[in-house]
């Protein structure tokens, strides 16, 4: 069997014809993937961008808040129990001072039955005369 020219030619073309077909549907399936990619990865980088700007919004409120408690720290004087615990140091005070009141009633009754008891003593001593 002896192959012509025009039998190889033939061969070759159908060779180089099946090839490229190949080849196509292999650079448009490849095109399809690579598409399809691109699609997801710019969804993926546009959730990303949204993402990061709520975080830094996030962060700015957060920063903010953390502004905002430090100047309520730094503005406040007294604590908020101050005022119950004047009023109380205040009661406590009158309550001493009415008990110290009390105190020197009872030390004055106390010196005047001494006097007394005293005299007493001093009467008895001498004879009762």
């Amino acid at each position: 069997m002896v192959i012509t020219f025009v039998q190889f030619a033939w061969g070759f073309a159908v060779l180089v014809a099946w090839t490229g077909l190949l080849l196509g549907a292999i650079k448009y399936l490849l095109n399809r993937q690579i598409t399809a990619f691109e699609t997801k990865l710019a969804e993926a980088d546009a959730k990303a961008a949204k993402a990061l700007e709520a975080l830094a919004k996030h962060e700015r409120t957060v920063a903010q808040d953390i502004a905002a408690i430090r100047q309520d720290i730094g503005n406040k004087l007294v604590c908020s129990n101050h005022p119950r615990m004047e009023s109380d140091n205040i009661r406590q005070f009158k309550s001493l001072t009415d008990l110290s009141g009390k105190i020197e009633k009872i030390d004055g009754k106390l010196d005047g039955i001494i006097n007394s008891i005293d005299l007493l003593m001093q009467h008895h001593i001498k004879g009762g005369n």
